[in-house]
């Protein structure tokens, strides 16, 4: 995934739910690290990572 090439970890959860007319309704969330981690655990936020972030999930939406 290229969110974890670019040094974040990335948290999904694909789950699916019943709607109210008994229709499947899957989706997912992805949590992802705004954070720089390295051998002592998480750093500093790294304040370009939202701006990333947009930029990958619009390349993905083309």
């Amino acid at each position: 995934m290229e969110f974890v090439d670019h040094g974040m970890i990335a948290d999904l959860n694909v789950h699916w739910v019943i709607g109210e007319a008994g229709s499947s309704k899957p989706h997912a969330h992805v949590m992802l690290t705004m954070r720089k981690v390295g051998e002592k655990g998480f750093g500093k936020k790294v304040r370009d990572r939202m701006a990333r972030c947009s930029e990958i999930v619009t390349r993905g939406n083309r």
